[in-house]
């Protein structure tokens, strides 16, 4: 009986883990399948936006990302199409689609 508690206890201590892990996911339905989509977190400092290459950011290393779109309630908060945000430190937290375009589905400004 005790090994029975010690087991289920560690099973219950690797399943808050595993799931401790991942900022945010979310399992949603798509034409009968089911996809795992996954949330992650950057903290960049905005570099602008152009028709071409979406919305820049540039991280402490210096690599560019580049995002296709921003949610509804980002866009609400920040117009990140004028300049007024350019050399501004954000933390983001994006979704990866199928296609592997990047969309920022929350900003919140670091200063």
């Amino acid at each position: 009986m005790k090994n029975y508690f010690k087991n289920l206890a560690i099973l219950f201590l690797f399943t808050c883990l595993t799931f401790g892990i991942t900022h945010a996911t979310e399992i949603f339905s798509n034409n009968n399948s089911v996809i795992l989509k996954q949330e992650n977190t950057i903290v960049a400092k905005y570099n602008g936006y152009s028709e071409k290459d979406g919305y820049q950011f540039i991280i402490k290393d210096g690599t560019k990302i580049n995002f296709q779109s921003v949610s509804k309630n980002v866009s609400d908060k920040f117009d990140l199409e004028s300049e007024d945000f350019i050399g501004k430190t954000f933390e983001i937290v994006y979704d990866k689609n199928e296609e592997d375009k990047l969309m920022i589905t929350e900003l919140k400004e670091v200063k």
